[in-house]
């Protein structure tokens, strides 16, 4: 049936929350369904499932119309990162656009914001994985400084590939600064994390169990989400399984493949520190980025 997609994009996923969105700036308006009976036949069969968006217009004779969209591959948390950031360039551009045409004698100088989204699965010392999925958007005056993040984090307790249903999944999002005193000698980058939101969702009586684990003083409930006030996190978490703080220090380290200073590999610590004298090493799993426009968070000076 027809609905609104006030974020300008819609996904049809299975039952791990995986598959293929569509995002097009153009429309909220979409459609979506399935045609013939849900969880029988294979790829050549005929039951389908099908996500589009749609829009009216008058088309004269010989008229050309071009449009864009985009077809976004992960689970919903990357694929709306994606749209997210799809949606705040286009915005960006507009801005660069319209300042252009309003300038006469004085220059006008504005920055497209850059983003890109890393992602990949990790093993847990001794049972399960955890899938992340780092966004990152680059402030648009200081892109070398800081941004906007969305950090979210998808645990199987019982999968060491990330595979099937993820017992646990939390988010959360806020801003980074990169240090200001890095040396050229200096690979990874360290960089402060203000968190101003985070969530934890269990799907799972093992991941309600976990999220104890995490947060010992929130009530949690399978399908869930709790909302965590950043502000409490130290008087309701663990600061042995779980950054509790507001602010955190981690390490930004990219590669850089070639001469065009974009990155398609992006390793964090294995243990951000909630200590501001303590630099962190880039010691995590490679992250692969897999959408967006790859960059350095915080290149070395």
């Amino acid at each position: 049936g027809a609905f609104t997609a006030d974020e300008n994009w819609a996904a049809l996923v299975d039952e791990n929350g995986w598959g293929m969105g569509v995002v097009n700036l153009d429309t909220t308006d979409f459609i979506g369904g399935f045609s013939g009976e849900k969880g029988s036949g294979g790829p050549y069969d005929a039951p389908t499932g099908y996500v589009a968006p749609v829009m009216n217009l008058d088309l004269p004779a010989n008229t050309t119309y071009d449009y864009t969209f985009y077809l976004v591959l992960g689970d919903v948390a990357t694929i709306r990162a994606y749209a997210q950031q799809v949606v705040a360039a286009a915005k960006q551009a507009a801005v660069e656009d319209e300042a252009e045409e309003l300038t006469t004698q004085v220059p006008v100088h504005v920055e497209a914001a850059t983003s890109a989204t890393w992602a990949g699965c990790e093993q847990f010392p001794g049972f399960g994985s955890a899938r992340d999925s780092v966004t990152l958007v680059a402030d648009g005056e200081t892109s070398s400084g800081g941004g906007a993040f969305n950090i979210t984090t998808s645990d199987f307790l019982s999968s060491r590939t990330c595979d099937g249903e993820p017992d646990l999944i939390w988010s959360h999002q806020g801003t980074f600064q990169c240090a200001d005193d890095v040396g050229d000698d200096v690979d990874a980058t360290q960089a402060a994390f203000n968190r101003s939101s985070l969530w934890i969702e269990p799907s799972t009586r093992s991941g309600v169990a976990f999220a104890k684990v995490l947060c010992p003083h929130v009530a949690f409930s399978r399908g869930v989400r709790a909302e965590i006030d950043v502000e409490d996190l130290p008087a309701l978490c663990s600061s042995l399984t779980f950054n509790n703080c507001q602010v955190y220090y981690d390490a930004l380290q990219a590669t850089v493949p070639d001469l065009a200073n974009s990155s398609n590999i992006l390793t964090r610590s294995a243990a951000p520190s909630c200590d501001s004298t303590v630099d962190p090493p880039a010691d995590g799993p490679a992250l692969e980025c897999v959408a967006g426009m790859c960059f350095q968070p915080c290149p070395a000076t």
